[in-house]
């Protein structure tokens, strides 16, 4: 679905009375045509708000954003209406809340369905996030390694089984969520390995081995070896970025813009060049992460332990390796 780009408006909230209950909200309806409900709003605080009301089930849970100045929030009301409101906290930030929230409105124009405009949503608050945070515009060499991981596990097991569309949407990785790839049985969380000697790869959480609220956690090592150019198989982030972007292109815009929004979110910026860095892949191992896999869980923490990061030797995964044809195997 396509529709004509909003154009940012001076104030939407002007004029709006500011509610008189902390229970309630002043809003007005952004577009008395537009398929989604979207609001403009002030709350009890006089905070200016936009936000979108939807039906509970279109929603997955997932980490939000929040950032200096905004944040975004999720609320379900009953079981016939919920809202996801992205809310703006420092007055002086006002425009770039305003150019944010256009944003948000125009990728959810050119979904058809629910889900996909609240995932796109949400895709574009992170690469706000991202950009607004500031920083070196380059990936450093260990989150160039991870993002490749998952890219080649998008193109090389995701998409064959699902197509690109729904590998795309399946990637929440970069949108905050505990998983890089949440599927409907089934969720798969990518690494490459660091070290030499000793390979092992960074775990970033206590959450990160934890277990999905339905199906089964894999995780998928990758060794990832710098190479030369001229080296067979070898490739680099810019040309992996580049053949997916294509595919997706080729499957139709709503894909291709998913896709972009989500790299931008991962830190993939306009001005980062990677096209210097080769990157050859060796072996890959997929683990089934149940049982007494080595890991560390919140419920194995002594109570008052939180924010954990290891290392995970990889040696100590081999030995709960599986056949990833088990990944699709849906229980009965």
């Amino acid at each position: 679905m396509t529709s004509r780009a909003m154009t940012p408006p001076d104030d939407p909230w002007r004029g709006m009375p500011q509610p008189t209950s902390s229970q309630d909200v002043s809003a007005r309806r952004v577009d008395a045509k537009s398929q989604w409900n979207f609001f403009w709003a002030i709350d009890y605080g006089g905070r200016r708000l936009l936000v979108f009301r939807h039906r509970p089930g279109s929603f997955a849970k997932t980490k939000l954003p929040f950032f200096k100045g905004f944040d975004v929030v999720h609320a379900t009301l009953d079981h016939n209406e919920a809202t996801l409101t992205f809310r703006l906290l420092d007055a002086q930030l006002k425009e770039p809340f305003i150019r944010l929230c256009v944003d948000i409105i125009d990728a959810a124009e050119q979904r058809s369905l629910e889900h996909e405009a609240i995932t796109i949503a949400i895709s574009r608050t992170w690469r706000w996030h991202h950009l607004l945070r500031g920083g070196s515009g380059r990936l450093g060499i260990e989150q160039q390694k991870g993002l490749l991981a998952e890219l080649l596990t998008l193109r090389d097991l995701i998409s064959p089984n699902v197509g690109m569309h729904q590998a795309v949407e399946a990637w929440v990785g970069p949108l905050g969520a505990a998983h890089d790839f949440r599927l409907p049985h089934a969720s798969i969380e990518c690494k490459a390995t660091q070290g030499s000697s000793e390979p092992f790869v960074a775990i970033s959480s206590e959450h990160q081995l934890d277990g999905p609220a339905t199906g089964t956690l894999y995780l998928r090592i990758m060794e990832l070896r710098h190479s030369d150019s001229g080296m067979e198989g070898s490739l680099t982030l810019a040309e992996m970025i580049e053949e997916l972007a294509s595919i997706c292109a080729q499957i139709g815009q709503a894909t291709q813009d998913n896709f972009l929004s989500k790299l931008e979110a991962a830190g993939v910026r306009p001005d980062g060049d990677y096209g210097d860095e080769y990157w050859c892949v060796g072996l890959v191992i997929t683990a089934a992460v149940q049982n007494d896999f080595p890991r560390l869980v919140p419920h194995s923490l002594p109570l008052g332990v939180v924010g954990v990061r290891y290392g995970l030797a990889v040696a100590s995964v081999r030995p709960y390796a599986t056949d990833e044809a088990e990944i699709w195997v849906i229980p009965s």
